[in-house]
């Protein structure tokens, strides 16, 4: 796969999330902590997304998705565990020109989400193309973004900002 990293600002862009589980949940935690402005399309929600709703965190349509759900979105997600659905989203996505990420489906995949590490400004991201990448350290695997996070511990170290490059 040829890629070409990049990372998005999201702040106060729509996002659409098709989905209500564990793995829409750690998707919408993401997109909130990019302040996006998130819609998740689901009859049902864990507990923690629900608690989103009453909060006005997130935004939720309760039922299933339907065509015409990507209109004015920047970034969509599925993570419903339904190909069929996956499908549908990605042809409506690619037709509008939004990109959609399905979670374990890299067919219908405009994009990939990297393993992340934030530590203060710092971001690190750590991508496979999809794949699932696990370091075997005897007898244990360790997980990549775990290897990072050795890499870049927690400090009382003062963390000094310097002005961006151009």
């Amino acid at each position: 796969m040829a890629a070409y990293p990049i990372v998005v600002d999201l702040v106060g862009r729509a996002c659409l999330v098709v989905g209500g589980g564990a793995v829409a949940e750690r998707k919408v935690d993401g997109l909130l902590a990019a302040d996006a402005s998130v819609t998740v399309v689901s009859p049902t929600l864990t507990s923690a997304l629900a608690a989103f709703v009453r909060d006005s965190r997130i935004r939720h349509a309760r039922r299933r998705y339907r065509r015409g759900d990507l209109a004015g979105v920047t970034l969509a997600f599925v993570a419903t565990g339904d190909r069929h659905v996956a499908a549908a989203v990605a042809r409506e996505g690619r037709r509008c020109g939004v990109w959609v990420n399905a979670a374990d489906d890299p067919a219908h995949c405009d994009f990939f989400l990297p393993s992340v590490l934030r530590r203060g400004p710092l971001l690190v991201a750590v991508a496979t193309g999809g794949a699932i990448l696990v370091i075997v350290v005897s007898p244990w695997p360790l997980e990549i973004s775990t290897m990072v996070m050795g890499l870049f511990p927690v400090t009382s170290a003062e963390t000094v900002m310097l002005p961006p490059t151009r």
